[in-house]
């Protein structure tokens, strides 16, 4: 089978990680995880970065380390250079991006690759879910999400909260099988 590469793209709250861990959990995918500077979240047991001090990440910078970075809500994210290891060395690959950042990442990749794109329309449900999880900044995540659902990306398939976890991480791993005729 060829390399199969899964980004997963949208806003705070939109389900991401929680149809990742299902996708690494029953697919057998490795999760490239980018740095952070951001804290692990109250509750937070398994996270989608690694998480590192502000200083290290300066450092990072300083010396050219990252594919592209960014800061918000008080934070750095980035994807580091190591990413271009990690996906020669790795068959089945999910990364997990916001939705800004997908054509940056696939201007270095040269595999086949699943986009999809996390969309959350209803803003109370968004709400809710920002303060299940005690996120700072909410109103400014909100504004972040509407611009991320806005994004128009080639190629990417567009998933909204009216499916079932089990049922996106099924679809996800169904529209790979069948592009492979597998």
């Amino acid at each position: 089978m060829p390399k199969n590469i899964i980004i997963i793209a949208g806003g705070s709250a939109s389900g991401k990680s929680s149809i990742a861990q299902l996708i690494v959990e029953s697919e057998q995918y490795i999760q490239y995880k980018p740095l952070t500077t951001r804290s692990f979240r109250p509750a937070e047991t398994v996270s989608d970065y690694r998480h590192i001090s502000d200083l290290e990440f300066k450092e990072i910078i300083q010396a050219n380390g990252f594919v592209f970075w960014d800061y918000l809500f008080d934070n750095y994210y980035g994807v580091d250079n190591e990413i271009n290891d990690f996906l020669k060395k790795n068959e089945k690959v999910l990364i997990i991006l916001p939705a800004w950042r997908v054509e940056d990442l696939l201007k270095l990749i040269n595999y086949q690759v699943f986009i999809f794109h996390f969309v959350t329309e209803c803003l109370m449900t968004l709400e809710r879910r920002l303060n299940e999880r005690n996120s700072v900044d909410i109103k400014a995540r909100i504004e972040d999400v509407i611009r991320q659902n806005d994004i128009v990306l080639p190629k990417a398939i567009r998933i909204d909260e009216s499916l079932s976890l089990d049922e996106i991480c099924n679809f996800i791993v169904t529209k790979i099988n069948s592009s492979y005729n597998v």
